[in-house]
């Protein structure tokens, strides 16, 4: 189980950090955005090959070399041209991705699996809560720590910065389930026992936390404008009459 859940990123980690390497030598963003598109689906098929996760182990490569790889092993113009090749495979890979939620949907009666969707989401949003209101004080004592022992001139690491609570609440209605929720629960093994109640408890957690969620943000966002000013000490914006 743990090499189930923590082999695929530690994998990712791995692969990630060899490909940055490897594409510090080659400078030509054609062959760049072919190594990255080959990692991706690679690491799929390695992280399956394996028996780890092969989304969790797409994820990890793709924050290393999306992170310190970007930084160090691509060009400005290399960049933007590999931001424009994953943004479209992004939308085309969403997109087939809900166009199959939909095809599950009408053939499953969701309906029957509403308990189970009701405490799946209660999971959810409790988790979120914790993990904010958690972690994140945590986060920010590590970044005033960080930045009182820690000289910029010594240390190569990104610098954590501390987060004003003013966004926390924010950050707990941002937290969206959808593809990668999608992608994991679709490629379950079809002999799982409940793995049809496992995919409704998935669908209906997507579909409340994007329609319930997200339209909740497009409402509180303006009203937390000015707050959030406030936290970080600037001028709130002027309003128009």
């Amino acid at each position: 189980m743990l090499w189930l859940i923590f082999g695929g990123l530690l994998l990712g980690f791995g692969v990630g950090w060899v490909a940055s390497r490897l594409l510090r030598r080659i400078d030509d963003r054609l062959i760049v955005i072919t190594v990255t598109v080959a990692v991706a689906y690679g690491m799929y098929l390695l992280g399956t090959t394996l028996h780890t996760s092969g989304a969790l182990a797409v994820v990890g490569a793709g924050l290393v070399m999306g992170s310190s790889g970007r930084k160090t092993a691509m060009s400005p113009r290399t960049i933007e041209a590999a931001d424009d090749v994953w943004e479209f495979i992004s939308y085309l890979a969403n997109s087939l991705l809900f166009l199959l939620l939909g095809f599950e949907l009408a053939l499953t009666n969701i309906v029957q699996s509403f308990p189970g969707i009701f405490f799946g989401l209660l999971g959810a949003l409790i988790g979120r809560v914790l993990m904010i209101y958690a972690f994140m004080p945590l986060q920010d004592v590590l970044a005033r720590w960080w930045a009182r022992r820690i000289s910029r001139q010594l240390s190569r690491l990104p610098r954590p910065r501390p987060v004003p609570s003013a966004w926390r609440p924010v950050m707990v209605l941002s937290g969206l389930r959808g593809a990668l929720s999608l992608a994991l629960v679709l490629s379950l093994p079809t002999a799982l026992e409940q793995r049809n109640l496992l995919k409704d408890i998935v669908y209906g957690v997507i579909l409340v936390t994007l329609l319930g969620q997200g339209l909740t943000l497009r409402v509180l966002l303006p009203r937390w404008k000015d707050k959030l000013a406030r936290a970080e000490g600037k001028e709130p914006a002027p309003t128009q009459a």
